[in-house]
C-alpha cells in the first residue's frame, strides 16, 4: 500500500511541475505578444526615440505579428528608425519581408541600404541575388556580407570584381563572400590580396583560401614566384596548412629566398608537410646565416626519426649562438625521445645562459624518461628562473611515479 501510494504521489507531482511548466510557457508567451503589440503601436507614436525603440526592439521578440507593421516602418521618415525596422525584419525571418527590403534600396540613407542588405541575407531568399549584385557594384559591403550568406553562385564574377574596390571594407567583405560561396574560380584573384594593403583583407583572403582546397592549392604554388616577399612568405604559411605534398618541390624552389622571413616560412611548410622526406634541405637550413631560419628547421627536425637529424640537433643545442635555436632543438630532442641525446640535453640544462633553453631541456629530459637524469633534475630545482625549478619538480615527481 505504501508503495503504491508513493508511486501514486510521485506521479501527481510529476503532473503539477509539467502543468505549471505549461502555465509558465504559456505566460511568457502572452507577455511576449502583450509587449510586441505594445511596440507596434509604439511605431506610430509621435516621438523619435519611442519609434526607434520599438523598431530595435520587435525584431529580437520574434513575433510574426510585426511583419507588416515593421515594413510600414521602412518609410519612416527618420533613418534611424528605417535602418532598424529593416535589421528587425532580418531578425524576424519571414520572407514576406523580402519585396519591401529590396525596395529599401531605394532609401537616399547609405545605412538605411546596408541594413536592408544585411536583413537579405539573414532571411537568404534567392529573389535577393539581382538586386544584391546590383548594390555590390555600388560598393555595399552588406550586400557582400549577404550574398555569402545566400550562397548563389551567380555572385561571383561580381564579387571577384569586388576584390580591387577601392574600399578596403568592401575588398574585405568580398573575401569574404567568396569564402562562403567555396568560389574555386576565385583562387587566383584571392591569393593576389595576400598582398594587399589592407591586413584585414589579407586575413579575410586568407580563411577564404582555406576553404578551396586543391583550387587554391595550386594558385599558390604559383604565387611562390610573386615578387613580392610578403606575397611568398603567406603563400608558403598557407601550403604549410594545406598539408599538399605535391607542392614541396615548389617549395624546395624558393628555400634559398633572398628574405630570411621566406626562408623560414619555407622551411616550416616542408616541415609540416613532409619532414621525413625533405631530411637534406632541412640539415641544410639548419646552417643558414639567420636564426629565425635555423629555428624553423631545428623545430621541424623533431617529427623525423633519423640519426643524421639527431646528430645535428645534439650540435645545435650546444654551439648555436642564438637562444631561439638552441630552445627549438633541445624541444625537438625531447619529441623524438632517443636517450643517445641526454648528454647534451643535460650539458644545456646545466650551462646554458638561457632561462627559455634550460626550461625546454627540462621538458624534452621529462619525456625521455630516463631516471638517469634525477641528479641534474634535484640539481635544476635551485635553477635561478623559478619556471625551471617547477619544471624540474614535476617531472621528477613523474619520474618516480614510473
Amino acid at each position: 500500500m505504501g508503495s503504491e501510494w508513493l508511486m501514486h504521489k510521485n506521479k501527481l507531482g510529476f503532473l503539477l511541475v509539467f502543468a505549471l511548466a505549461l502555465t509558465g510557457g504559456q505566460a511568457l508567451a502572452d507577455r511576449g505578444a502583450a509587449q510586441a503589440k505594445a511596440y507596434i503601436a509604439d511605431l506610430k507614436s509621435k516621438d523619435m526615440l519611442t519609434r526607434l525603440k520599438a523598431a530595435k526592439a520587435l525584431g529580437p521578440l520574434g513575433k510574426k505579428a510585426a511583419v507588416k507593421p515593421l515594413t510600414g516602418a521602412l518609410k519612416d521618415r527618420i533613418h534611424f528608425v528605417r535602418a532598424a525596422a529593416a535589421a528587425s525584419l532580418g531578425q524576424l525571418g519571414d520572407k514576406r519581408a523580402v519585396p519591401a527590403l529590396i525596395k529599401a534600396f531605394g532609401d537616399g540613407e547609405k545605412k538605411v541600404r546596408n541594413a536592408a542588405a544585411l536583413a537579405l541575407g539573414q532571411l537568404q531568399d534567392q529573389r535577393a541575388v539581382p538586386a544584391l549584385i546590383r548594390e555590390l557594384k555600388y560598393g555595399m559591403k552588406g550586400a557582400a556580407y549577404a550574398l555569402g550568406t545566400i550562397g548563389d553562385k551567380r555572385a561571383v564574377p561580381p564579387l571577384i570584381k569586388a576584390l580591387k574596390a577601392t574600399s578596403p571594407a568592401l575588398r574585405e567583405a568580398a573575401a569574404w563572400a567568396l569564402g562562403e560561396l567555396r568560389a574555386t574560380k576565385a583562387a587566383s584573384a584571392l591569393v593576389a590580396c595576400l598582398s594587399d594593403t589592407s591586413l584585414t583583407v589579407r586575413k579575410a583572403a586568407t580563411k577564404a583560401l582555406n576553404n578551396l582546397g586543391e583550387a587554391a592549392a595550386k594558385a599558390l604554388v604559383a604565387a611562390l614566384k610573386s615578387k613580392e616577399a610578403g606575397t611568398r612568405e603567406r603563400t608558403a604559411k598557407l601550403l604549410a596548412v594545406s598539408g599538399d605534398t605535391w607542392a614541396v618541390p615548389a617549395l624546395l624552389g624558393i628555400i634559398k629566398d633572398p628574405s630570411a622571413k621566406v626562408r623560414a616560412a619555407v622551411v616550416h611548410a616542408v616541415g609540416a608537410i613532409d619532414a621525413a622526406g625533405n631530411i637534406s634541405p632541412l640539415l641544410a637550413a639548419l646552417k643558414d646565416r639567420d636564426a629565425i631560419v635555423r629555428a624553423e628547421a631545428a623545430g621541424a627536425l623533431g617529427a623525423v626519426k633519423d640519426a643524421k637529424a639527431l646528430k645535428w640537433l645534439q650540435q645545435t643545442l650546444t654551439s648555436d649562438g642564438d637562444a631561439r635555436v638552441r630552445r627549438a632543438a633541445a624541444t625537438s630532442l625531447g619529441e623524438m625521445k632517443d636517450r643517445r641525446a641526454l648528454p647534451r640535453l643535460i650539458v644545456a640544462l646545466q650551462k646554458d645562459k638561457d632561462a627559455d633553453v634550460r626550461l625546454a631541456a627540462v621538458e624534452a629530459l621529462g619525456k625521455i624518461r630516463h631516471k638517469g637524469t634525477i641528479h641534474t633534475l634535484k640539481g635544476a630545482q635551485i635553477d635561478p628562473d623559478r619556471r625551471v625549478q617547477k619544471a624540474a619538480a614535476r617531472v621528477l615527481k613523474e619520474l618516480f611515479q614510473q
